[in-house]
């Protein structure tokens, strides 16, 4: 249902072009709708399908500017940069304001998620998240921040996930993913150790700081090893493969941990296949 919902709409932007029935429909569910949102989504729509439509632009506007819902004027900005980036109103999604903003949806999304009150509008809540961190590098600094200084459990695992979605390109996001991977409770632990296999800075220092954890810590030891294939298939990197061919060697037999172990050699083995074999068989036998 929700789905359908969405896609409705994104298949009316593309059949709506010199439609005037449609167009008139939509104008008069932009203006009349009961619910607030469906109001956005049809002056949005409108808005594609008309460039510059002064009516769309007045009632995205309006529901900023007026709606008792504190979600809907955040999601009337966010379209409003989609169809007339340069209005006045649009710039509240990108200004450094947008640490109140993303630190205000995240706490409604928790919330709601709480109350379980409007399946539909957590929907339409999240895209709205989405939109915005993927839309401003701010956005993540914002992340950065509330995990670093709110200590509420439900934000840090949610702030973490957005994390993980968007800031893989950021060199302070991914630093601070290792310390969350370190010095977390098990959940974030673990979920920050899953993305940083996806990491597109740092990465020696990630695959270093995964070896580690294979090394030194046995409980999360399986879950390094596979974030560590992820990254070497971007990535490969001649000193991991000895490195891990040394740690195969000396500590299987010792720990028994032959889930590691298939996970490693399963590892090497992908290694085969990203490396030049000389630079592979050289690392192998250093």
């Amino acid at each position: 249902m929700l789905y359908l919902f969405d896609k409705a709409f994104n298949s009316l932007e593309l059949i709506g072009q010199n439609n005037q029935q449609l167009i008139d429909e939509l104008n008069n569910m932009m203006q009349n709708s009961q619910h607030e949102y469906t109001c956005v989504k049809a002056a949005e729509c409108l808005g594609k399908i008309v460039p510059g439509n002064e009516q769309a632009i007045a009632r995205l506007v309006a529901l900023i500017e007026q709606s008792a819902d504190k979600f809907i004027p955040i999601q009337a900005a966010s379209s409003l940069t989609e169809i007339a980036p340069d209005h006045p109103q649009a710039p509240i999604i990108i200004e450094p304001s947008i640490f109140d903003v993303v630190r205000q949806l995240l706490e409604w999304l928790i919330e709601e998620k709480k109350s379980n009150k409007d399946e539909l509008k957590r929907r339409w809540a999240a895209e709205t998240f989405n939109h915005i961190v993927s839309k401003s590098p701010q956005a993540v600094k914002a992340l950065i921040y509330m995990i670093e200084n709110i200590p509420d459990e439900n934000i840090i695992r949610d702030a973490v996930r957005l994390l993980g979605a968007f800031g893989l390109n950021d060199r302070e996001a991914i630093a601070l993913l290792i310390e969350l991977s370190y010095h977390s409770n098990f959940v974030i632990s673990m979920s920050a150790i899953g993305y940083l296999g996806g990491a597109n800075e740092i990465q020696v220092e990630v695959i270093k700081v995964l070896i580690n954890m294979i090394y030194y810590a046995p409980d999360i030891r399986i879950y390094a090893a596979s974030s560590l294939g992820k990254i070497l298939k971007r990535y490969p990197l001649s000193s991991a493969v000895s490195t891990l061919k040394k740690y195969m060697q000396s500590h299987i037999y010792t720990d028994r941990d032959f889930d590691t172990y298939c996970k490693l050699y399963e590892v090497l083995s992908q290694c085969t296949q990203t490396m030049p074999f000389p630079d592979y068989y050289e690392a192998w036998h250093s």
